[in-house]
């Protein structure tokens, strides 16, 4: 696991309330890697220890800073820091069913091409979000069976696929 994956985790807004312990079980290929992340949450007596696993592509091309989430999840959160949910035109089933937010709604509505709305309408739902060092794909929050760790990384081929 290389020093910078390390260094860019926490730049992703899902660890801005959440402290890294540690990350283990490193699968790595290419640009992506699959790994297990031990954080906290809360301070002192409400303190909890979360184990859950993740995936991390390094994109090839430029892609807009963006969450997706299953609707009603990050929602007031992310509604509480000023992001609105953004409507994929044409995608009003996409649009019910999740939640996507990002400071560039336009980049972030030419980026979801009819392939990508499709691609993630048709799989498991994750939290992910994107930044400029690329994109975080978390599953539950406690550590994925095989089974799960295959569905997670065959996931994130797909979607690396459909974004080139």
């Amino acid at each position: 696991f290389s020093h910078v994956e390390m260094e860019e985790l926490p730049t992703f807004g899902y660890f801005k309330t959440r402290k890294i312990e540690r990350v283990t079980n490193v699968l790595s290929n290419n640009d992506c890697t699959l790994f297990d992340v031990h954080f906290s949450e809360g301070e002192l007596i409400a303190k909890q220890l979360i184990k859950s696993s993740m995936l991390h592509i390094h994109t090839q091309k430029d892609i807009p800073d963006f969450t997706l989430d299953r609707e009603g999840i990050f929602e007031h959160i992310m509604h509480f820091v000023g992001y609105n949910d953004i409507d994929i035109n044409k995608h009003p089933d996409f649009s019910k069913r999740f939640y996507l937010a990002g400071k560039d709604e336009n980049k972030i509505k030419d980026f979801f091409t009819n392939d990508l709305v499709l691609f993630f309408e048709s799989n498991k739902h994750y939290h992910i979000e994107a930044s400029e060092n690329g994109l975080l794909i978390i599953g539950n929050e406690r550590l994925a069976s095989v089974k799960e760790i295959k569905s997670l990384a065959y996931f994130g081929m797909g979607l690396q696929k459909i974004i080139g």
